[in-house]
């Protein structure tokens, strides 16, 4: 494993470990939205998607986009 490919790995480490730090809570409506009683949650946010090159809106509007599946 090269160096390119050593940092690539421990960046996508790191940001599982950072949405570890995310917290959700239910906003009714079976429904939910993050929790910000601490800024934990926004600031891990951050940090995953500066980490792996994502625009921070369209994230977190993924991650609380309820999804059914088969």
């Amino acid at each position: 494993m090269d160096d390119a490919e050593r940092d690539d790995v421990f960046r996508v480490l790191a940001a599982i470990l950072h949405l570890g730090n995310v917290h959700f809570v239910d906003s009714g409506n079976d429904s939910s939205a993050l929790a910000d009683n601490d800024g934990c949650t926004k600031e891990a946010l951050k940090n995953v998607c500066n980490l792996l090159g994502l625009d921070e809106t369209a994230f977190q509007a993924v991650l609380l986009q309820r999804t059914i599946g088969r």
